[in-house]
């Protein structure tokens, strides 16, 4: 229940930010380090995944932390709620910056305390286009990343399953989604604009 509930949480703050406008190509810089993978769609495994999948230039892995991925991440003390630490169920949650500017929003379980967020076990992270501001995203999904072209999306994520209630190839709006035992994977494109990557980590 109390996962349901941060899960809630989290929702309401997703649907906040993925009303905002894209800019395909004018907001959003390529990450330097892309993979790209291609193997048949039965092929993709949790392993292929993980190496398919990149945040700040480093493979995910089933269980990891947001220190992992480099000190370039903080967390965005400029927002109302800032670090939302819950220690009935060692839960924390809040919108994060990389390299000082707003990327998204994550969550984190089994946090032993505030001090312990950026070394506790993350339970999902999301990123969103919020900006106007030329920012590159941290992350890509076999080379698809915030900001990536509705042709690249379904070209590159081949392997994930589409979501019939925000499919609209008129207005290149699409929504992909992959579960494995060890992640599920949302991808959203909105007027052939990327504008968000979450990924959930379901064994924390």
């Amino acid at each position: 229940m109390k996962r349901k509930i941060l899960c809630l949480f989290l929702c309401s703050i997703i649907l906040s930010g993925t009303v905002c406008g894209c800019g395909h190509d004018k907001t959003v810089i390529q990450p330097s380090d892309i993979v790209i993978t291609d193997i048949s769609t039965e092929e993709w495994t949790t392993e292929k995944l993980c190496e398919a999948v990149l945040i700040n230039g480093k493979n995910i892995s089933p269980i990891c932390t947001l220190r992992e991925f480099g000190d370039e991440f903080e967390i965005d003390t400029n927002d109302e709620l800032g670090l939302v630490y819950r220690e009935d169920n060692q839960s924390a949650n809040a919108r994060i910056l990389f390299n000082g500017k707003r990327v998204g929003y994550f969550s984190v379980m089994q946090c032993n305390g505030e001090d312990k967020v950026f070394d506790s076990p993350l339970n999902s992270i999301i990123f969103d286009l919020e900006s106007d501001e030329k920012i590159e995203y941290p992350v890509s999904v076999n080379g698809v990343t915030i900001g990536s072209s509705s042709e690249t999306m379904l070209k590159n994520l081949y392997f994930m399953e589409k979501s019939d209630y925000s499919w609209d190839d008129e207005k290149k709006t699409y929504t992909l989604d992959f579960k494995t035992e060890e992640f599920t994977i949302k991808v959203i494109c909105r007027d052939d604009c990327v504008n968000h990557i979450s990924i959930r980590f379901e064994k924390v």
